[in-house]
């Protein structure tokens, strides 16, 4: 289970190291102009800078 969700992470890195993702389910969103998740709805969005 934690390498499908690595790997799940990886993929959604973007070149600028920037992830989106919804905080009530956790879908990654590839639009980081999207405000509501397209899965659930929700507005919590998260942004992550990776390093």
């Amino acid at each position: 289970m934690l390498s499908t969700y690595l790997d799940h992470l990886v993929a959604a890195v973007r070149e600028d190291n920037t992830i989106y993702e919804c905080r009530h389910c956790g879908v990654s969103i590839d639009d980081d102009d999207v405000t509501t998740c397209s899965a659930c709805g929700s507005t919590e969005v998260a942004r992550y800078e990776l390093e």
